[in-house]
């Protein structure tokens, strides 16, 4: 009787990701979005999604935008999570 021993195998690999000026403004655009409010934070679903900070842009068929201006209460900011897809 022969056996068979299969383990998994892992792969480490080093991402690093380009980072924005973080003074840049954040330009989002698209060709149709549809907006609601969730409790504090906005959400947009945006069609033909294009975001653009310093000189990166993301591009992406549909995006899902949480938008939470409490969280920068008095600020300018706003924290904008995203979705692309």
């Amino acid at each position: 009787m022969a056996g068979l021993l299969c383990g998994a195998l892992t792969a480490r690999a080093d991402l690093q990701l380009p980072v924005p000026n973080a003074d840049a403004p954040i330009k989002i655009s698209g060709e149709a979005a549809v907006r609601w409010q969730q409790g504090i934070v906005e959400v947009w679903v945006v069609r033909q999604c294009v975001i653009e900070q310093d000189n990166l842009t993301a591009r992406a068929d549909e995006a899902v935008l949480w938008v939470d201006r409490a969280a920068s209460a008095g600020a300018a900011e706003s924290r904008v999570t995203v979705y692309l897809e």
